[in-house]
């Protein structure tokens, strides 16, 4: 429902009353679902408002009607009893002069106690009904169930809360059903005054404001996405941001008015206590936009058009109004940046930072939701690099093999190798995708929509896997519903959670009834959708009479919809339901035969299949019904949530998210912007606070994407072994392509590595700590870290600096750079280029040589000559200095600036050994190249390795 303390509000007066018809032309409105008594020559016609409510049932004179989108009502005669099918709102026996029924009315007090509590309850009630959160309009939801014998007005407010949440509505509260009700009466006063100004203008084409309207600090909503006539010309949209503080006294724009503009942007403060505004001459505009910014502070009361206003296209704005809890472009720090850029992508680069930094937040986001999907990418590069590596087990042309036809890949040597060449085009989309979002979000749809190489035919058909995170991404920014329903016809997804070759119910040889497969059945309602018990729309559980939870489903619905699910298999296959590792086609969607479907009749969730549907049909129906369940959108927001934001979120914050998900049936583009732009993530954020551990494979890429990893020139592929002569006659070289090994041992992670399809930890995982059990916080990424891991990743770490360009070639004698080095790489033995176990990337880190040598010895020529064997005693020197400076450098590089300074001081005093400096492991070697060296090895690496393995930089 709509948020009434939303920071910003929808402002402007002046343009607010152009919301009705022009020129006395007939309303665009038509009365429907009112009641029509033919045989009644007079008839009661009231409204029924705090806005119009819309869809309300009504009983009067024998008659039964709906209110329409006016709020109106037709009555042969009074009382007239407002309802929800047979729950009884009020009943109102006389109609005010006005013809308006406010919520007032219906309890039987004076207008003007507007604070009265049974007036709020009943404004609250309605307002929480509202089915698309534009309360200009308030359109009762349909398909309400409410079980009681007492009025609204019999309940008590506590009675209407878990009335309302029962049915997964949000409850407006009564401050902010106060503050919409008092709009609305003062809306509703400005629009009863409005008839001698129609016939006015008519005339005279004179637009006059009420001078008796004093609006001071008082927040006025515009309905958007309505038409609206403005003499005899179309305004489409109006958009007003920011703040409009009037006390005028007059506002007239005279003649000609002709406004159908693209944009007009009003921003930050109108302030106008003014006497007169006159606008003089003729104004004639083509522009696609007006803006007017910063503040406008008049004194006048009266705002004149003495000519002509002429401005063409059309009226509208942006929503950055509604995220002004959001820092501005220059209020955006790094810290604050890298924060939110960890969350979003798979780690912030310079780059990255600096486009933030320059845009702004909601325009980041949206370029991000707007970039093109490049389609098959995981397959695609899964197939590059395996044909690099084994042209000749791999004949055949990207296209052939992406092509449905039967040039299968993979399919006749099932390699060994794959889910490593998938596991690199992963870390390589990862790494240098620019549409970073859209791969962030496919990674936490991967946990969960769970498929893993635990499935045994992965360990060597990798490219399952590929295929299913293109469908991941590829439907990232779709709906949910299309989501589901690509991945139930997912080949990958048919053999990891064995629907492929299920059959209908029959009988085997032993006479043994065989049922159809209930795996996806079951994991698709649990685990996929609507979850074990039901939830509302806040997250929080909802409990029977006994306090006990309510299940979301059956064990009869579990077999009623693998029902649905028999029928399918891969495609390709020797025959139905055949399992292998050469065998079947697990880079396009399964099939349909036709003889082992079930074509019965199927009830699942309460609804029914029809019998008889294609199988197709079948699934289709079914996902609608999966879809339709109130639990899928706060389960599946809440989900993504914690993936990508905050591990404990607030019941509010999965409650603004879900009325997202239901508002757009799902759609993920909306769901995810919600995600990161709620205030709720911005205050955290803000205030430093940590609110979730980081998982160990997005800490990695977190480092990596800092270190600007690119692939190596090349590397050679010898299989599971090494050259068999200095010219590697065995391998093949393979060209400007990432190598990723299975994390899995290193960090108990890594893409599509989970365990099982409950993904690699539970959500409800709390630490064995005293803070996290008194609070009941959870922590589940806590849950596969332990001191083995974590020392494993401090190793990742180290190691990766080994692959730093300017030190591997310092360190490698007789060679001057990395294609010589590569070469020279089968005649001496340099394992990491050849062996399949190791990963291959690069990176430069000469800005960092550069900022250490400059204070040393005051240049960048990489010689550093003031590094000595030994130093003066007593005297810090330009290297202890330097040792200083760059760690506050690499905690900007890496965290912008979060490290306190003990915990600087602490790290200075382990780099720098002694207050002399730290020691040259290579004494009696002066040259360029040890003293290199040294900085590397004594500062550089156990300095990324201190931050990058700190708190602070793997909690978000």
């Amino acid at each position: 429902m709509m948020n009434f303390n939303a920071p910003v509000k929808l402002l402007l007066l002046m343009l607010f009353i152009f919301y009705f018809n022009g020129c006395g032309g007939e309303s665009d409105h038509q009365d429907t679902n009112i009641i029509t008594d033919t045989t009644q020559e007079k008839r009661i016609v009231g409204y029924l408002v705090d806005a119009p409510v819309e869809n309300m049932d009504y009983l009067c004179g024998g008659a039964e009607g709906v209110t329409n989108n006016e709020g109106k009502f037709e009555c042969p005669t009074l009382p007239v009893i407002f309802k929800i099918d047979s729950f009884v709102i009020a009943k109102v026996e006389t109609l005010p002069e006005d013809k308006t029924v406010y919520p007032q009315d219906l309890v039987g007090v004076p207008r003007e106690e507007i604070s009265h509590p049974e007036v709020l309850k009943v404004a609250s009630f309605l307002q929480s009904l509202d089915s698309d959160g534009d309360l200009s309009t308030i359109n009762i939801l349909e398909n309400i169930t409410i079980d009681t014998n007492q009025t609204l007005l019999e309940m008590t407010p506590e009675e209407i809360h878990l009335l309302l949440t029962s049915q997964n509505i949000i409850p407006v509260t009564l401050d902010e059903a106060e503050a919409h009700l008092q709009e609305s009466m003062g809306v509703a006063s400005e629009e009863n005054n409005q008839e001698e100004f129609n016939s006015s203008r008519e005339e005279n084409n004179e637009i006059n404001i009420d001078p008796n309207i004093n609006t001071l600090n008082t927040a006025v909503s515009i309905p958007l996405n309505d038409t609206t006539t403005l003499a005899n010309n179309e305004i489409n949209e109006i958009n007003i941001t920011d703040e409009v503080n009037t006390t005028t006294d007059e506002i007239n724009i005279t003649d000609e008015v002709n406004i159908t503009t693209d944009e007009i942007n009003i921003t930050d403060e109108v302030n106008i206590t003014t006497d007169e505004i006159d606008i003089t001459d003729e104004v004639n505009t083509t522009t696609d936009e007006i803006n007017i910014t910063d503040e406008v502070n008049t004194t006048t009361d009266e705002i004149n058009t003495t000519d002509e206003l002429n401005i063409t296209d059309e009226l509208n704005t942006t929503d950055s109004e509604k995220y002004t809890y959001i820092p501005t472009e220059e209020n955006l720090t790094n810290a604050l940046a890298i924060r939110f850029l960890n969350k979003a992508t798979f780690g912030a680069t310079k780059a990255d930072i600096e486009h933030l930094q320059e845009i702004g937040v909601e325009k980041w986001v949206d370029e991000q939701l707007a970039k093109p999907l490049v389609e098959n990418n995981y397959l695609i590069k899964t197939i590059e690099l395996t044909k690099e590596a084994a042209p000749l087990q791999n004949p055949s042309s990207v296209e052939e093999y992406i092509a449905d036809n039967d040039t299968v890949f993979n399919k006749e040597y099932a390699s060994f190798h794959s889910p490593t060449f998938m596991q690199s085009a992963w870390f390589d989309i990862a790494m240098t995708s620019p549409d970073q979002l859209r791969h962030k979000l496919a990674y936490a749809l991967s946990q969960i929509i769970v498929e893993s190489d635990f499935e045994p035919i992965f360990i060597r058909r990798g490219e399952a896997l590929s295929r299913y995170f293109d469908i991941l991404a590829q439907d990232a920014f779709s709906s949910y519903k299309q989501l589901l329903t690509d991945i139930t016809f997912n080949s990958g997804m048919s053999m990891f959670l064995t629907y492929n070759g299920s059959k209908a119910l029959y009988l085997n040889d032993a006479n043994v009834s065989v049922y159809p497969d209930e795996n996806y059945a079951r994991e698709i309602m649990q685990l996929f959708s609507i979850g074990l018990n039901k939830i509302n729309i806040d997250g929080t559980a909802q409990k029977d009479a006994q306090g006990n939870l309510i299940p979301t489903y059956t064990q009869e619905d579990v077999n009623e919809l693998a029902r649905v699910f028999t029928g399918w298999d891969i495609q390709r296959n020797r025959w139905f339901g055949d399992v292998g590792f050469t065998v079947g086609d697990l880079t396009h969607p399964i099939e349909f035969t036709e003889e082992y479907h079930d074509f019965g009749e199927k009830s699942v969730l309460g609804e029914k299949i029809s019998a008889g549907l294609s199988g197709e049909d079948d699934i289709k129906k079914a996902i609608d019904i999966i879809m339709s369940n109130a639990n899928v959108a706060p389960f599946i927001s809440k989900n993504l949530i914690m993936r990508l934001t905050k591990s404990n979120p607030t019941p509010a914050y999965i409650a603004r998210v879900a009325t997202v998900f239901n508002s757009t049936n799902g759609d993920l583009k909306a769901v995810t912007k919600a995600i990161l732009l709620d205030e709720e993530i911005w205050e955290d954020i803000k205030n430093l606070r940590s609110v979730k551990f980081k998982e160990p494979i997005v800490a990695l890429t977190n480092f990596y994407r800092v270190l600007d990893i690119k692939p190596l020139p090349y590397w050679y592929f010898c299989g599971f072994g090494g050259p068999e002569d200095d010219e590697a006659t065995n391998c093949t070289k393979v060209y400007n392509k990432f190598l990723f090994n299975n994390p899995i041992n290193y960090l108990n992670q890594g893409p599509a590595r989970a365990p099982t399809v409950f993904n690699f930890y539970d959500n409800s995982f709390v630490p064995n700590d005293s803070e996290f059990k008194s609070s009941g916080e959870v922590a589940p990424e806590v849950q596969i870290q332990n001191d083995t891991i974590l020392i494993n990743f401090n190793n990742m770490i180290r190691r990766a600096f080994d692959w730093e360009e300017i030190r591997l070639v310092a360190g490698t004698i007789g060679l001057n750079s990395i294609e010589e080095i590569t070469e020279a790489a089968p005649t001496n033995g340099y394992i990491p280029f050849y062996y399949i176990g190791a990963d291959k990337f690069l990176f430069n880190l000469k800005e960092d040589y550069d900022f250490l040598e400059l204070i040393i010895d005051g240049n960048t020529d990489g010689n550093f000559t003031e590094l000595k064997d030994s130093y003066q005693d007593g005297n810090i020197t330009n290297i202890n200095y330097a040792v200083k400076e760059y760690i506050n450098f690499v905690d900007n590089k890496l965290m912008g600036g979060l490290l306190s300074d003990t915990e600087k001081d602490i790290i200075y005093k382990e780099l720098s050994h002694d207050e002399n400096g730290f020691y040259n492991h290579w004494a009696g070697d002066d040259s360029a190249d040890a003293k290199l060296r040294q900085v590397m090895d004594e500062v550089i690496r156990p300095l990324y390795r201190f931050i990058v393995t700190s708190d602070k930089f793997m909690t978000e």
